[in-house]
């Protein structure tokens, strides 16, 4: 499992380390830059509730209407420890995709241990989850989620979807109830925070 997932983090790595300087561009401005709601200047209960209540699509409702709370809040700490500077927003976003990556391994692997598969494939389970993992991270149609600032928004719903499945991959598969009943509580609580990443993960 380490290697699996050192592996697929030094890839993730190799393939965006020339991302953490790219500057702040369209939707950026609006979503962070200009949103004040956003600019945390503490961490009190007060200060982080704000963040969850900003909506830079449409101002008369900020204050008062959640909006993509979880990629909100995310933007407000980065504020909070380095303002302006793209670097941690880029760094962030850079282990999310990484995580995705090796929780949609772990998610493969998994699958591999249905009824209908188990004892088929034993010898390739390993190096197909890790090939598809890999395949999914370093694809070019990740680039836009990882590098553009504000579509953390995707990359966390992503995340959280694909930390659903595996709850519910891994609910099937246990024979304890409280496990079951645990895989369940993560799916559940995986879902929510998908869908307070981006509206199509319903």
């Amino acid at each position: 499992m380490w290697l699996a997932f050192f592996g697929l983090a030094f890839l993730v790595l190799a393939i965006y380390s020339n991302s953490f300087h790219c500057a702040w561009q369209f939707d950026d401005k609006p979503n962070i830059l200009s949103n004040t709601y956003l600019h945390l200047e503490n961490l009190d209960r007060d200060s982080l509730l704000q963040t969850l209540f900003t909506n830079p699509k449409d101002t008369s409702k900020t204050g008062n209407r959640l909006y993509r709370p979880i990629p909100c809040l995310t933007f407000a700490l980065n504020w909070y420890f380095g303002g302006e500077n793209v670097i941690g927003y880029h760094a962030v976003n850079l282990i999310i995709h990484q995580l995705t990556a090796f929780f949609l391994f772990l998610t493969i692997l998994n699958l591999f241990q249905a009824p209908n598969l188990k004892n088929k494939n034993d010898q390739s389970a390993y190096v197909t989850a890790i090939l598809a993992a890999a395949m999914w991270a370093v694809h070019p149609i990740q680039t836009q989620a990882v590098t553009y600032i504000v579509q953390r928004m995707t990359s966390l719903a992503t995340l959280f979807y694909v930390l659903c499945m595996l709850f519910y991959i891994r609910c099937r598969l246990s024979r304890s109830s409280a496990m079951r009943v645990l895989m369940l509580l993560g799916c559940g609580l995986a879902m929510i925070f998908a869908f307070g990443s981006k509206e199509n993960t319903a």
